[in-house]
């Protein structure tokens, strides 16, 4: 049997996939027989196991079912919560979780041991595919319907205790839609997934619910909705609203002649709106209550909302545009405006988003200035983005500047990457004002100088420092350092994937006549 000793006793946001956590390729993979030919009793072995682990402790059931939510809710179906990491900082570890329970791990680690037992199956079930199994066989062996179970997921390799971002036992109704909404999930979705927490707590909820949240947590949501890209075209507004591009840019360029920071701010306000809840302009709605997504973002400028909405009004005034274009796309094309006008490239736009009608401070979930790679890549992996990808986009902090208080705790020798004759510069800057430019060789210029100034250790913030510290990303920064035009084509692929993230349709968005307030 496997020992949970040892997953108690030993003292990471998750899973660096190549694609989106639900892509439509991941999808593609997943069907009932996957294993046919390699574990033929593989059913058959985990559906007993299961059955002696109920035997064993009445919970098993619940916590089983816990185990496959949490999994699949913080950073994908990948068994990441499984992983034990040595310095403890892993997400079953995270103290904001207290409901996962022993039982349910231990569920999991005799049906791998029962799976790995058989000669035809040993170390070919991946670890994900036994806890779906598992789930089912709890709700199943309980008295709910035996559904079929979608296999072929695979492992994540990585867990760290700041990925998990739960549902708090307090929530509203506001903060549970909203959570779920990330996920893909609807109301009547989460009301079905919350039968699970009152299961963990105790209560005796029917398994048929229980077996309606297994079911919808199964479902392959994606995060780049197959439905939503589909929409998204660059001659989307071609009938509607012909001059939009040429509207946008001479906006736009008014914009960056009042301000040197327009251009930063606007591309920092796109990868905000897009990694939040997805590329959705609900960055830009203002909450009365004062709960919403730039509440407590200090990264965040008057400048971009100003250039946004500036850009909106002149759009607006065209009265074959008027209220036709969301402002989910005009930050979109704001925004590679903000870049090609700087000096980068002039990429092609997919139009088509709709604006979300929310914002919530609590859906806001971004990387920390101080991530290792590991960290940022499990981060980006959510948004369907690899790890080239977020190289690409980190050169967008060619741009712009950051507050003194993201990079303090790096200077004065503190941190033996920064170059010391940098370290000098930065305490002399940040005792005359509060900020220093994340490119102060071109500060207002996109180019490829960010990555020189990695090279030379004069990357500003920990997580731009550590791409070319850690030898996992330094051929990337080394490549595109001495490739601009390979930077700059590879910017506009991961932009445009980016773009995509969680796009709003007809059917759950809108478009807003003020960007600062649902219709």
């Amino acid at each position: 049997m496997a020992n949970l000793g040892s997953l108690a006793s030993l003292p990471a946001i998750v899973v660096v996939v190549e694609v989106a956590i639900f892509s439509s390729f991941a999808a593609a993979q997943l069907r009932p027989d996957y294993y046919a030919s390699v574990c033929p009793n593989l059913e058959g072995i985990v559906r007993y196991s299961v059955k002696q682990s109920m035997v064993k402790s009445p919970i098993s059931a619940p916590t089983t079912l816990r185990l496959f939510f949490h999994d699949c809710a913080v950073m994908g179906c990948d068994a990441s919560v499984m992983i034990i990491s040595p310095t403890g900082d892993d997400e079953w570890r995270n103290h904001d979780d207290y409901s996962l329970k022993p039982e349910g791990f231990q569920t999991i680690l005799d049906a791998k041991a029962a799976v790995d037992s058989d000669p035809q199956c040993r170390y070919k079930v991946s670890c994900a595919d036994i806890i779906a199994l598992a789930a089912r066989e709890s709700v199943s062996q309980s008295g709910g319907p035996n559904y079929t179970v979608e296999l072929g997921r695979y492992d994540g390799k990585i867990s760290t205790r700041n990925s998990v971002m739960l549902p708090h036992v307090d929530d509203n109704l506001d903060s549970l839609n909203a959570f779920f909404y990330t996920l893909g999930l609807s109301q009547i979705d989460m009301i079905a997934l919350s039968v699970l927490t009152k299961a963990v707590q105790g209560v005796d909820p029917s398994m048929h619910s229980m077996a309606k949240l297994a079911a919808v947590v199964v479902v392959q949501v994606a995060v780049i909705s197959p439905f939503a890209a589909a929409q998204l075209r660059a001659d989307y507004y071609a009938g509607v609203c012909p001059s939009l591009e040429a509207i946008v840019r001479s906006s736009v360029k008014q914009s960056m002649v009042k301000s040197p920071i327009s251009a930063p701010a606007t591309l920092r306000l796109f990868f905000h709106d897009c990694a939040a809840t997805g590329c959705d302009a609900s960055v830009m709605i203002i909450s009365s209550t004062g709960d919403d997504e730039n509440a407590n973002d200090y990264t965040l400028k008057l400048e971009g909302f100003q250039t946004i909405l500036d850009a909106k009004a002149a759009v607006d005034s065209d009265p074959q545009c008027r209220y036709k274009v969301s402002c989910a796309d005009i930050i979109a094309l704001a925004t590679r405006e903000s870049v090609s006008q700087s000096g980068g490239p002039n990429y092609t736009v997919e139009l088509g988003r709709y604006d979300r009608r929310k914002s919530m401070d609590r859906s806001v979930r971004l990387p920390h200035p101080g991530d290792n790679l590991d960290n940022l890549n499990a981060f980006f992996s959510t948004l369907g983005l690899s790890q080239t990808d977020m190289i690409a986009l980190s050169g967008g902090h060619t741009l712009g500047a950051a507050d003194c208080g993201f990079f303090k705790y790096r200077i004065g020798g503190k941190d033996q990457s920064m170059n010391p004759s940098f370290d000098a510069q930065l305490q002399g800057t940040c005792a005359k004002q509060n900020f220093a430019f994340l490119d102060d060789v071109t500060p207002i210029g996109f180019d490829n100088f960010y990555y020189r100034n990695l090279q030379n250790g004069r990357g500003l913030l920990g997580s731009d420092q550590v791409l070319y510290t850690d030898e996992r990303s330094r051929g990337t920064v080394d490549f595109y350092a001495a490739n601009q035009g390979t930077f700059f084509s590879d910017f506009a692929v991961a932009m445009t994937k980016l773009g995509r993230v969680r796009v709003k349709t007809a059917a759950d968005g809108e478009i807003r006549r003020d960007c600062r307030y649902p219709n």
